[in-house]
């Protein structure tokens, strides 16, 4: 066997490891997406339930309910906000200085920095 057969089959197995964990990362990298999506999902529609409640309530002339009702949707609304910001977060990796360049440009609102820097890496 000469120098370039067994360089030949070295590159040809570790071309077949790499297809492999390429092929494994992908496959979670899916799972995670389609869970997430399921995830939001279901906050939104519990979100959407809550608001007609809310309207129904206010449309009743049914205070306590509506109260109520506003106070899961402001609860819901806040946990979707956070979600969203870490999906961000996961999908664009940012740092400091680019939450400051994001406001600069009008993409995010200066009111949200914060929970921008929750996640931010310095």
């Amino acid at each position: 066997m000469t120098t370039s057969e067994i360089i030949s089959y070295f590159v040809s197995g570790a071309s077949i490891i790499t297809a492999i964990w390429q092929t494994i990362k992908n496959s979670n990298l899916k799972q995670y997406i389609r869970t997430e999506a399921m995830e939001v999902y279901s906050d939104t529609g519990i979100l959407l339930g809550s608001s007609q409640s809310c309207l129904q309530g206010l449309q009743n002339s049914n205070n306590n309910l509506a109260i109520q009702e506003a106070a899961k949707v402001e609860g819901m609304s806040q946990a979707l906000f956070l979600r969203s910001v870490k999906n961000i977060h996961h999908h664009f990796n940012y740092k400091r200085k680019d939450v400051d360049d994001w406001i600069n440009k009008n993409k995010i609102h200066s009111f949200h920095k914060d929970a921008f820097l929750t996640f931010a890496e310095e």
